[in-house]
Order: structure tokens, then sequence, then C-alpha cells
């Protein structure tokens, strides 16, 4: 994979995840008999905005990660760019739907505190799981992976 086009993929993950994220919600009222409008204006503009950003975060955070690193691409780079692309976005991926589902499967009041402060915190963790997936790319770079970047 070419430097430029994997430098751009942290971007455009930055803005379409969210968009995932709004699209699980507004599946998630449709199948529980929620207003999708009513529950995004008003009191829960907040909260939906904070989702928005929660999402977001790690990609901007590679985003920037790939760029600096990326200035000069070595194939060790390139590979780490790619696994902590692919780290990041299999963790978010996991960590978002643990959340839908339990919000599909959950009966009765309340919330589950437990996912709702992994949410709050991923910011934190998901870059270790970036630096994680770098390191290792790099470590363990796949020849066949470098198409021509040396």
């Amino acid at each position: 994979m070419e430097a430029k086009t994997l430098r751009k993929i942290p971007w455009v993950l930055s803005v379409f995840y969210p968009l995932y994220v709004l699209v699980m919600e507004y599946i998630f009222c449709q199948c529980s008999s929620r207003s999708f409008y009513t529950s995004h204006v008003g009191e829960e503009l907040g909260p939906a905005l904070m989702r928005v950003i929660i999402a977001a975060l790690p990609f901007i955070t590679l985003g920037v990660f790939s760029y600096s690193k990326l200035k000069n691409p070595s194939s060790q780079n390139v590979n780490g760019i790619l696994v902590a692309t692919l780290s990041v976005l299999f963790t978010s991926i996991a960590l978002w739907g643990c959340i839908f589902c339990d919000a599909f499967t959950r009966r009765g009041g309340g919330a589950n505190i437990g996912l709702g402060i992994l949410l709050f915190l991923s910011p934190l963790y998901l870059p270790f799981f970036m630096l994680l997936g770098f390191f290792l790319g790099k470590r363990y770079a796949c020849p066949a992976m470098n198409n021509g970047v040396s």
C-alpha cells in the first residue's frame, strides 16, 4: 500500500466511523420504537455529540500519528501504520458492538455502568492498542505487503 493512501485512511475513518455509530443508533431507535429525532434534539444532543467525538478521537489520533511516521515512509513504518489502523478499527468495532448489543438485549431500567466507563475511557486506552499494533506490525512485517516500498 502506498504511503500517501495509508496516510489518508485514518482521516477517512474519523469521518465515516462516527457516521456508522449514528446509523447504529438510528437502527436501535427503530428497533426499540424510540424516535431518533427526539432523542437527538434538546437534552440528548450533548450526549450524542460526545459519542460522535469519542468515536472519532482514536482515528484523529491515528491520523496525526500516521502523518508523523509516514513523512519518510519505510516498509516497516507502512506495515506498522497498517496494523495500527486495523487494531484500532477492530478494537473500536468490538467496543461499540458490545455497547449496541447490550442496548438491544437489556431489558428493564438502568444503564450498564461498566460499559459506560469503558466507552468514556476509550480515548485513553485505544491509543495503547494503536501503539501496540504499530510496533507489532513494524517488528513482524510481512514481505508480501511491501509492494515496492523500501
